[in-house]
């Protein structure tokens, strides 16, 4: 069965100005390219879901864009990936998701969620507690009804409410000297959050 990859970057970025998150640099490297990291090697293509097109192709990102003039958050960006995919393969096939602004993602996070992954199954990343939604393995038959419910009912657009109505398996992932509070998880959001990521890659890289 193909694998895909694909980066999530459909956000505002408000708290950072309305720039490109994942196109920010990091000691010499976007943000893009780190979170892409994990995936490179066991994914058989890789696109971006993002709706600013003109800045990710230069970099030369495949991008899907979702086409709704309103907001719905990453369920849009995964309806339109899987329709993208769709259209040129009817064959069963699973996503991998990262999002765009997590560049300490754990190295052998492809590996593991891909490892015995149970057909219809929805893997999701886990630090501690808390479950990172949009880190996760989602098999074709858990985004094939998510189209049609977004064009009839946006009431509840929770990522991880559609996750806890199919059958899903939580991955936990342990604590890393990798990433700034040992969070492998940890994204940014505001020039402080960059602010520390690029201390600590400079820490890390030296």
């Amino acid at each position: 069965m193909k694998v895909y990859g694909a980066l999530l970057a459909g956000g505002a970025a408000s708290r950072l100005g309305g720039v490109a998150k994942p196109l920010l640099d990091l000691a010499g490297c976007t943000m893009a390219e780190r979170a892409l990291m994990p995936l490179r090697g066991h994914v058989e293509r890789i696109l971006v879901s993002t709706d600013r097109h003109e800045l990710f192709a230069p970099f030369g990102f495949e991008t899907v864009e979702d086409g709704r003039p309103e907001r719905l958050g990453p369920l849009a960006g995964l309806a339109a990936l899987y329709r993208a995919i769709r259209r040129e393969d009817d064959a069963p096939f699973a996503l991998l998701t990262v999002p765009g602004d997590t560049p300490f993602l754990p190295r052998d996070l492809a590996r593991r969620l891909l490892s015995h992954a149970r057909p219809g199954t929805v893997r999701v990343a886990a630090f501690g507690p808390h479950w990172q939604p949009t880190v996760a393995l989602w098999p074709d038959t858990a985004l094939e009804d998510l189209p049609a419910w977004l064009d009839s009912d946006t009431s509840n657009i929770s990522i991880r409410h559609w996750i806890a109505h199919h059958p899903h398996e939580v991955i936990e992932f342990a604590p890393t000297l990798s990433a700034p509070g040992g969070d492998p998880f940890f994204n940014v959001n505001t020039s402080e959050d960059l602010e520390a990521a690029r201390r600590h890659l400079s820490a890390i890289e030296r």
